[in-house]
């Protein structure tokens, strides 16, 4: 503030600073009623943009790998069967957060609204596909091996819910 302590207006273009009644900056024009948003600085863009680099193509590999592996799982009784079907949303977990950040990476220049709703759409999505494949693939394996699944699961209702 300077001396006689009256309030200065920065101008968010060139930086000069302005009297507070200022409508206009003094130096090139420009409207001092609109303050834009905070903007991220070239170092937390950095930051962000190195850490989701490291993390999220390793991870995303990994949560690839862990999807295959369940998916490739063999279930013996109904009741694995069952289990296995219960648990393929959370199964399908980690590649849903390995989308996020993937997204994350690809989004970085965008503005801050588009950009969370893009990332929480891609990893819904990735996360309700993946879940589907691991049931189809849980499907697949019994009528490959020429059991009906949905006599297996009927088989685990109680008499009372048949």
């Amino acid at each position: 503030m300077p001396a006689n302590n009256t309030l200065m207006r920065t101008c968010s273009y060139c930086g000069r600073e302005n009297p507070d009644g200022a409508a206009d900056c003094q130096e090139c024009g420009t409207d001092l009623a609109i303050t834009p948003a905070p903007k991220l600085s070239a170092e937390q863009w950095g930051c962000l943009s190195k850490w989701a680099r490291v993390a999220s193509i390793p991870f995303a590999c990994l949560a690839c790998l862990w999807l295959v592996f369940i998916a490739g799982g063999r279930t013996d009784s109904p009741e694995e069967f069952d289990m296995a079907l219960r648990l393929s949303f959370f199964h399908a977990a980690p590649v849903a957060f390995a989308s996020a950040l993937l997204s994350f990476r690809v989004t970085q220049r965008w503005h801050l609204p588009l950009r969370y709703v893009s990332i929480g759409v891609v990893a819904i999505l990735v996360w309700i596909l993946c879940a589907r494949f691991l049931e189809n693939a849980h499907y697949s394996h019994l009528r490959a091996r020429g059991i009906d699944p949905e006599q297996v699961l009927s088989s685990l209702k109680p008499e009372s819910q048949r």
